[in-house]
């Protein structure tokens, strides 16, 4: 009797980013994390850079379950899986963690292209208040200017 080999799992592939918000700012995890999440900064630098670990690794395509993390080792996080604010205090990756990445026509994600953030729920986007300048939720039910972001992979 000849057993199968298991079939590995893929490991996460991991991408360094930065988001700006419609009006061309730059997200921020405040102190690189362990707070609150803003979009209102002009240059990016270390806390506006993330790493997105893409959870089925591979390729970076529309619908791909993701993660954002600092650089100090914090996730951002959809309070309650979506629906409410977020921020950047979790330091392990779970599901009020994870995002689905999407782009309207579907496909592969490359640098600059605009994307939306799904939260875990299904329900929810992540959205850059007044189109950035302000404080980064997870609360809105569609997906329009305020809550597409420009995905800058470094």
């Amino acid at each position: 009797c000849v057993v199968p080999a298991p079939t590995p799992t893929p490991l996460p592939a991991n991408y360094t980013v930065n988001l700006k918000a419609n009006n061309g700012q730059y997200v921020v995890a405040e102190g690189n994390g362990g707070g609150i999440i803003n979009a209102n900064r002009d240059v990016a630098s270390l806390w506006e850079t993330f790493e997105i670990k893409d959870l089925n690794g591979g390729q970076l395509v529309s619908g791909d379950k993701v993660g954002f993390k600092t650089s100090s080792g914090y996730y951002f996080r959809a309070e309650g899986g979506g629906g409410s604010s977020m921020d950047a205090t979790s330091q392990s990756l779970g599901a009020w963690e994870t995002f689905t990445i999407e782009k309207s026509v579907g496909g592969a994600i490359s640098n600059n292209d605009q994307v939306f953030l799904r939260t875990w729920n299904g329900s929810h986007f992540v959205v850059a208040e007044g189109g950035g300048g302000e404080v980064v939720r997870a609360n809105r039910t569609a997906a329009y200017a305020w809550e597409t972001f420009t995905l800058r992979i470094r």
